[in-house]
């Protein structure tokens, strides 16, 4: 015979659930990559990029703005080119270190000594940075960095000529709104840095022959800037919020006439750039969401102070996503499968809590943002798993034991225990119930002169009957006494008419008794056999208790009490074919079933004689 271990047998369910933490992670995996999945990842970044205390905006960043106040001052936009190259010559003489205009020029104004005035004053600065635009970017299979495609739209010649370029294009989230910088661009095979980079180049006085493109990495001078695999770089802002604290920002018009405090732009980073609501130049961020958008020269802002403080957010965690993911999944639901599903439910709320703070932290200490999302997904699905696994082995435990327990009990028993597992335990209750025993008569000798097989096949078929008769009247059968049966009608679900009920099931024997023999006799005399079976039966009504009695480690659900004596002894003096029940019970039947007074009989172990009937 084959012997299946304890070791052998958990061997597959230990497959099953290595082979469910893969699953859940390669689901996790799946739903990160799609765009409902990115969407909840960004949300998520967004909200840490709110509650995470940030960075204060610089003071060493002064923004100039076109704002409604200067459009009614100097006229409608655009203005003459001349406007910029007195703000250039005004700020180099007050001594800024850079100077970024975020105004695209690439055409000539129609004003040729305007265009010439701006051109030479940039020349003559050194320190100015205008941008350049493409019309179209792609980001080629396998590539890191975006390239510049459509229409180029670099400044002027002569502006381009005079001062420095930088790139201004911005490749938003899948939601729009603008987490992540473009540091460099491809035109062609020439790198172009950002507006940005640029500013960050001329501030820090550093030739162009300082920075550098490696993969993944973008140097200027000193300051590394990082860059995903898309060839962007993720910028923790400084400003944005409603109600927060911002760039300090001054009039164009102010600036032009001179009215600023001495020394305002001493080596400082000045941004020139679109602030009035007319001109359409404003954009979402982590922080400037909800209907509140900034302008694009404070997005300019937040970036250069993110490259020169090193607020760049890295993610070290997503090339390895995939194999993190595998590996918590596995972890988790091996650990899982040890816990009830009240502490795996508290567990994993408690990493799930320890996952965000975590998040944020990494977040406002160091600047590194591992996405929670994924990870408390995991957690999900992975408790998700464990509480499915364990409702279906409940269930499966649940109709186990249905099965095994209606071999022996009533289905009102069942579900009784079922519905109340704690009920389960040594101890009990009283009720009034009808306890009922039932003998077969004759059994005996039919024993001794019959085939095992057959008394086996005849036993099974009489106590069969009986059964079926107890459990049609929701009665419970207690125990199978050898050749009969002990039943109580009212537990363990209380029954008012738990008498009537014993009557019929009572009758409902003996008749099906009688009919049994009757149906055996011809064969009885055919094989010489002269005994005929029927069953004696005796009740009694009363107050027992009812419970589990017995040890800890087996139990019997049964009735105990005085009245199951009395049944007992009934049982004991019934006739073949006799049901004998007590006063109690005769009172409670009478007008619903026929039966007749016996008498008074002396019962042992009772001091007072006891009302005996017959049912007929």
């Amino acid at each position: 015979m084959k012997h299946t271990s304890a070791a052998g047998r958990s061997e597959p369910r230990q497959f099953k659930t290595i082979g469910a933490g893969i699953l859940i992670a390669m689901v996790v995996t799946c739903l990160y990559g799609t765009g409902p999945g990115e969407r909840v990842g960004l949300a998520a970044y967004d909200l840490c990029h709110r509650v995470a205390h940030g960075p204060r905006p610089t003071p060493h960043i002064v923004i100039v703005a076109i704002d409604d106040q200067s459009l009614a001052r100097l006229g409608r936009w655009p203005w003459p080119r001349s406007y910029h190259a007195r703000l250039v010559e005004i700020l180099t003489r007050e001594k800024a270190k850079a100077i970024g205009f975020d105004i695209m020029m690439p055409d000539d104004s129609g004003d040729p000594e305007a265009d010439d005035a701006l051109a030479r004053a940039a020349a003559a600065s050194g320190l100015v940075v205008f941008p350049f635009h493409a019309e179209g970017k792609v980001l080629p299979r396998g590539a890191r960095v975006f390239y510049a495609a459509g229409a180029r739209k670099p400044p002027y010649p002569a502006l381009e000529r005079a001062a420095a370029t930088g790139s201004v294009i911005a490749v938003p989230d899948v939601d729009g709104i603008l987490r992540r910088h473009v540091p460099v661009i491809m035109d062609g095979g020439r790198p172009r840095y950002s507006l940005d980079v640029e500013i960050v180049r001329v501030f820090l006085g550093l030739p162009l022959s300082e920075v550098s493109l490696a993969t993944g990495e973008l140097r200027v001078g000193p300051v590394s800037i990082p860059m995903d695999s898309t060839g962007r770089v993720l910028v923790r802002y400084s400003s944005g919020s409603p109600g927060g604290l911002r760039y300090k920002t001054l009039p164009y018009y102010r600036v032009l006439r001179g009215e600023f405090p001495p020394g305002e732009f001493e080596g400082k980073i000045v941004l020139v750039g679109v602030t009035a609501q007319g001109l359409h130049d404003f954009y979402f961020t982590p922080l400037a969401t909800a209907g509140n958008p900034i302008p694009g020269v404070e997005i300019h802002a937040n970036t250069v102070q993110a490259l020169l403080d090193g607020l760049l957010v890295r993610e070290p965690l997503k090339p390895y996503a995939g194999v993190l993911f595998v590996v918590l999944s596995v972890v988790l639901v091996v650990a899982f499968q040890r816990l009830r599903p009240q502490v795996a439910s508290a567990a994993a709320l408690a990493m799930a809590i320890c996952v965000a703070w975590l998040s944020v932290l990494l977040f406002a200490r160091v600047n590194v943002w591992v996405d929670p999302m994924p990870l408390m997904a995991i957690l999900a699905l992975v408790l998700g798993h464990h509480l499915a696994v364990a409702y279906a082995r409940t269930e499966a435990e649940r109709a186990r034991i249905r099965t095994t327990l209606g071999r022996y009990l009533s289905p009102a028993v069942v579900d009784e225990i079922l519905r109340d597992r704690s009920e389960v335990a040594l101890g009990g209750r009283r009720l009034d119930v009808t306890v009922m025993f039932a003998d077969i008569r004759g059994f005996t000798s039919f024993a001794e002169k019959e085939d095992p097989v057959r008394v086996v096949d005849v036993l099974n078929a009489h106590l069969s009957m009986m059964v079926e008769a107890i459990f049609r009247e929701g009665g419970m059968l207690d125990k199978f006494t050898g050749d009969g049966v002990m039943a109580v009608f009212g537990a363990p679900v209380p029954q008012e008419d738990h008498a009537i009920r014993a009557a019929r099931a009572a009758v409902a024997i003996s008749k099906a008794c009688s009919r049994a023999a009757e149906a055996a006799e011809p064969a009885g005399a055919a094989r010489g056999s002269d005994v005929r079976l029927s069953v004696g039966v005796g009740m009694a009504s009363g107050e027992v208790v009812v419970g589990n009695i017995g040890t800890l480690a087996r139990m019997d659900y049964t009735a105990v009490g005085d009245t199951a004596n009395l049944a007992a002894r009934l049982e004991g003096m019934a006739q073949p074919g006799q049901v004998l029940v007590c006063g109690r019970t005769y009172q409670a039947i009478r007008g619903a079933v026929d039966a007749r007074r016996v008498g008074s009989v002396e019962i042992r172990g009772r001091s007072a004689p006891v009302d005996v009937y017959e049912l007929l």
